[in-house]
């Protein structure tokens, strides 16, 4: 069983019915978590796959870690609802997250690095680079940190709600720091240009707060940043994982 997780809220309402159904269609099971819903969108019964729930409170993106994943589950994706999967998305990183093999990871394409500051970036207690999944790439990469909207992994390895809660609009970073701790690499997986694309909305997380993080958010950057030598290494030598 494939399954999928997605947190939306009203405002995203229209954009929803286009971007939804190309995830959904792909999977067993798209969990659906619907923040400040009152009720299920009647449209959402002519998508099959999908399983809405609506939460007790407003989770915003943490939502993605509401649903129980069973334990027949082959594959947790982690999908937003303002990016649009094209229609090879699954089939293509459940054979990448299959080249991988033993490596115990979570997988993606959207992805950043941390760098110790340099003297001109006087205050700062990091310098990251983004890359951003729409950039092609053709290697599989270990990466400080995932975007959790174009995360693949396996179910074992999913961080409990518990754990993610508190960390609405810096559940990659929280990500991150879950998969140091325990022990799960974070890989970033080859893609082609624009194979992944963002659909047109008002406002996006990362404009309205990844752009400056508070200091808290930093602190937990720091328990997991320049801690790893394999960072932005390949994880393969030869180019044949490379698809």
């Amino acid at each position: 069983m494939i399954i999928a997780n997605m947190a939306t809220y009203p405002k995203r309402s229209d954009i929803l019915k286009e971007t939804l159904p190309k995830i959904a269609d792909q999977v067993d099971r798209l969990n659906l978590v619907l923040n400040e819903y009152e009720e299920i969108p009647d449209w959402l019964a002519d998508v099959p796959s999908v399983v809405p729930v609506i939460p007790e409170t407003d989770l915003k993106d943490v939502g993605k870690f509401l649903p129980s994943i069973p334990a027949s589950a082959q594959a947790v994706f982690l999908v937003d609802d303002d990016l649009v999967y094209p229609e090879d998305y699954v089939a293509k990183s459940l054979k990448r997250l299959d080249q991988l093999g033993q490596i115990r990871a979570v997988m993606g394409y959207h992805y950043s690095i941390y760098r110790a500051p340099r003297p001109i970036d006087q205050g700062r207690a990091y310098k990251r680079d983004v890359i951003h999944f729409g950039k092609p790439r053709g290697k599989f990469r270990y990466v400080d940190q995932l975007g959790s909207g174009t995360a693949v992994l396996r179910p074992s390895d999913l961080p409990p709600l518990d754990y993610m809660q508190g960390s609405q609009k810096f559940v990659d970073v929280r990500l991150a720091r879950w998969c140091f701790e325990q022990g799960i690499a974070q890989i970033a997986a080859p893609r082609s240009e624009q194979w992944i694309v963002n659909a047109p909305v008002e406002e996006t997380i990362f404009e309205t707060f990844t752009l400056t993080f508070p200091e808290n958010v930093d602190d937990e950057i720091l328990s997991f940043a320049f801690k790893r030598d394999t960072i932005n290494q390949e994880v393969f030598a030869d180019s044949s994982h490379a698809s």
